[in-house]
């Protein structure tokens, strides 16, 4: 069992926390906590060991923390492990981000259900063919936009899908598409710079000196959604557009599942559009 808090920081807190797990019988795995001292904000993630709790036990724990905490200006949300998130995968052309999602979580390393992969382009439905995984096809241009998203959105919610990964969807959702559904988008550079079309390109331009990529949640806004995971590597006169993209791809995939693994362990909490992800 997952406890993820936000709150007012005052003296007490872990002790009020952790008497209430002890006098319903569980056993804290795990605690981690932040404070943005000048906002006198505290965060925390609590684990809890499943495994001594029954579904009374784990009621009485929600109930009670809710209760103590209703003075705090507290955000609170509870999680069981047992039930993994259910994603759907968008992608276009661009195979190696597929690979790397469908590979980690068929070796168990993604804690999650994939039924069901989306795109715009009919290239990469052997990828899903191979690993026994629906693929749905919508042709979307300026046109069909509007219908095609209502259709997906359909498809989505028939296959209970709580998460959409954006794996090089190259395609810009709709306001209405982004408040259905929380999504995760990679983008191939290191934000705030470089948003949009492009953007190795933009960097080869700019004779940058590394180059990155950014997991971020999807908001109406382009490319300006709390960000979760970035990595850079660094680079010189010599790299061209076409190596500048080559070293780019295993950033992105890189930090895309280090993003997705951190949402499906319940690790991220967002405060005024910015992460606080635990470790």
């Amino acid at each position: 069992m997952i406890v993820l808090m936000s709150c007012n920081d005052r003296p007490g807190i872990v002790s009020i926390l952790s008497d209430i797990v002890f006098r319903n019988k569980g056993n804290i795995l795990d605690l981690q906590q932040h404070v943005e001292i000048e906002e006198n904000r505290y965060f925390m993630r609590l684990s809890i060991d499943n495994s001594t709790l029954t579904n009374d036990s784990k009621n009485k724990i929600k109930e009670e923390i809710n209760n103590s905490f209703i003075d705090f200006d507290a955000k609170i949300s509870f999680f069981d492990e047992k039930n993994p998130i259910s994603i759907g995968v968008f992608v276009t052309k661009e195979s190696l981000p597929l690979y790397d999602i469908l590979i980690k979580h068929n070796s168990g390393e993604l804690n999650c259900n994939i039924p069901i992969i989306i795109s715009n382009h009919e290239d990469l439905k052997y990828i899903a063919d191979n690993f026994n995984i629906p693929f749905a096809y919508f042709a979307i241009d300026a046109d069909s936009k509007f219908d095609q998203e209502k259709k997906i959105i359909k498809i989505l919610k028939d296959y209970k899908v709580d998460l959409v990964v954006l794996a090089r969807y190259m395609q810009i959702l709709t306001s209405n598409f982004v408040k259905n559904f929380t999504s995760i988008n990679i983008h191939h550079s290191f934000l705030p710079a470089f948003k949009g079309k492009n953007p190795y390109k933009q960097a080869w331009d700019k004779g940058v000196k590394i180059i990155g990529a950014t997991a971020h949640y999807v908001t109406e806004e382009l490319d300006e959604g709390p960000i979760i995971s970035q990595d850079v590597f660094p680079v010189n006169h010599n790299f061209s557009v076409k190596k500048l993209i080559e070293v780019g791809q295993n950033i992105e995939r890189r930090v895309l599942t280090s993003a997705l693994k951190s949402h499906l362990e319940h690790k991220i909490i967002i405060y005024k559009g910015r992460t606080i992800v635990f470790y």
